[in-house]
């Protein structure tokens, strides 16, 4: 893991399994029935992201965790495209995902 980036802002793997895009470029990734979700932002979009059947969460260094920290992704490989790197994780208040998860999704 690259020293720059906290383990605060690391999400494990394996404590995953519920997400919702946002746009092309943020998603909201959850344990099962969690009223509170990670806010993950991609360095870069992925078209289709918001209209993706699955995605597959990639932990590029195999510690078990997700990470802002270069090697850690997203893939949508329906999409036929590039992964996107992870460039931040943000975990939300159960306010701030409600709000979210309201929100119609933003237009890039």
């Amino acid at each position: 893991m690259n020293p720059a980036a906290s383990r605060d802002a690391c999400i494990r793997v394996q404590s995953l399994s519920e997400w919702e895009p946002l746009d092309d470029r943020s998603l909201l990734l959850s344990p099962p029935g969690s009223p509170r979700s990670h806010l993950i932002t991609l360095a870069t979009p992925i078209n289709g992201l918001r209209h993706a059947g699955e995605i597959d969460v990639i932990d590029g260094d195999l510690d078990g965790f997700i990470c802002p920290n270069g090697v850690d992704g997203i893939l949508v490989e329906e999409c036929l495209c590039a992964s996107a790197n992870i460039a931040s994780i943000e975990y939300l208040s159960e306010k701030r995902t409600a709000e979210l998860r309201q929100e119609p999704p933003t237009i890039l």
